[in-house]
């Protein structure tokens, strides 16, 4: 077993794999909402526990786990991964043939789909190698596409390794948390530090130690001792693509959430081949954005390959509308009025005080505005649109920038069409009090009239 330990800070939760799975998730609900602060009720920790108990419940399934980590960033929102730490028998093999091996059991090529991306990061423990690959899921010509990322250490000298794996049914959630995950790693030990509290299992922040799982180390390659599968995210099937005579690791159930990319077939003389990218706004959680995040609900932005065009609903102004759709060309169809680019524009709303706001604006080759979200305060905006969400709109040739302007008027020079109404954007009170004299001198020229 390879003196392997790993640290990790408040956003995650250690699941204890021997432990009475309800009596860890109440515990560990305590001491979760004492993290957020405040008092919270019974009835607030009851739901914290469940939470904790379905994904816990998820992590526990691999029987070859020695650590098990949660992303629980925000009691408010749902688990967002369920993250296993699994040691791996290298059998004696020579440092180049254990990685060899270990790459083409989790990295095999699969139709239809890129090929694994293998990035080496550094850690304290020393190389470590990620490995993202995508896979679809299903069969038929329209089936969901999920990532999957595996952290490696090969440690030649114990004849030992160690997999860190998770997996996401939402693209657009892979790559916000994909950063976490990294810091998660870069945080791993060959010798864990004396300092701070240690446990294999526990509340948020510590040091998680690597133990001898229930099932043994996972061998290399094959059935029964194959590697270890997977770790699913709660909402959805995870098991690691594997090679044929592999099986595929234990997942969370079925399911799908908003944001997920779609691989399609393309047929001849589609625009282009390749999954639909979809990418949606993070939803704001406090309950006094509750409107805010029932007309964000409602925004999507889509982008199909297979058909040359993009698809834009914007979020509404009322919380019982629904959003405007927009139908606009991708860049590979060469379409002079094609979105290539994405701004989110920020610029100062002038009135007795300055007020920031920021604008996600969908531009062409030219520059000028083909559609746009609602604007919103430049805090809620960062949030909202966070510019890792349109990172994989750049695999059909739309790129983010980010502009800051100094009012809405240089804001529209720029970008025509961005704000129409600059001139009552600029100075609203100045605007408010022209159209008010506007109104009042159309009554009195009324009232003139009547009379005579």
């Amino acid at each position: 077993m390879p003196p392997f330990a790993v640290s990790y800070g408040a956003r995650w939760v250690a699941v204890d794999l021997e432990a009475d799975l309800r009596a860890w998730a109440r515990r560990a609900a305590r001491e979760v909402l004492a993290r957020s602060g405040g008092r919270p009720g019974r009835r607030e920790e009851r739901r914290v526990a469940a939470v904790l108990e379905a994904a816990a419940a998820v992590a526990r399934k691999a029987q070859d786990a020695s650590i098990a980590l949660l992303l629980y960033p925000d009691v408010n929102e749902r688990v967002r991964a369920v993250v296993r730490f699994c040691p791996v028998d290298l059998d004696d093999r020579e440092e180049d043939e254990a990685w060899a091996g270990i790459l083409e059991t989790l990295a095999p090529d699969l139709p239809g789909l890129p090929p694994a991306e293998v990035t080496d990061i550094a850690t304290s423990a020393g190389l470590c190698r990620r490995i993202c690959q995508r896979v679809a899921v299903g069969q038929g010509s329209e089936r969901p596409v999920y990532e999957q990322l595996a952290y490696v250490w090969v440690f030649p000298e114990q004849s030992a390794g160690v997999i860190m794996t998770t997996a996401f049914t939402d693209l657009v959630e892979a790559g916000r948390w994909r950063p976490a995950l990294d810091a998660l790693a870069a945080g791993a030990e060959r010798e864990p530090p004396v300092e701070g509290p240690q446990h294999p299992a526990g509340p948020p922040g510590g040091i998680a130690r690597m133990a001898g799982p229930r099932g043994g180390s996972a061998g290399i390659a094959g059935p029964p001792n194959g590697p270890a599968g997977m770790a699913g995210p709660v909402d959805g099937p995870a098991g690691m693509a594997g090679p044929a005579d592999g099986p595929a690791g234990d997942g969370g159930a079925a399911g799908r959430v908003g944001g997920a990319g779609v691989s399609r077939d393309s047929p001849p003389g589609a625009a282009g081949p390749g999954p639909a990218i979809e990418a949606r706004p993070v939803l704001p959680t406090s309950p006094r954005q509750r409107a805010a995040a029932a007309t964000l609900g409602k925004a999507v932005l889509r982008a199909e390959p297979r058909t040359g065009t993009l698809l834009w609903v914007r979020d509404p102004f009322f919380t019982w509308a629904k959003g405007r759709r927009y139908l606009l060309a991708l860049p590979a169809t060469g379409r002079p009025g094609a979105v290539t680019s994405l701004c989110l524009a920020t610029y100062t709303l002038r009135a007795s005080f300055q007020t920031f706001i920021t604008r996600l604006l969908l531009l062409d080759r030219d520059g000028r505005v083909l559609a746009a979200a609602r604007p919103r305060e430049v805090d809620m905006a960062r949030q909202v649109w966070p510019p890792e969400l349109f990172a994989p709109l750049r695999a059909v040739g739309i790129g983010l920038t980010e502009e800051r302007f100094a009012d809405a008027r240089t804001l529209n020079r720029a970008h025509p069409g961005a704000s129409p109404l600059w001139w009552a954007r600029t100075d609203p009170w100045r605007a408010v009090l022209g159209i008010a004299l506007g109104v009042i001198m159309v009554a009195v020229v009324a009232a003139i009239v009547r009379l005579a």
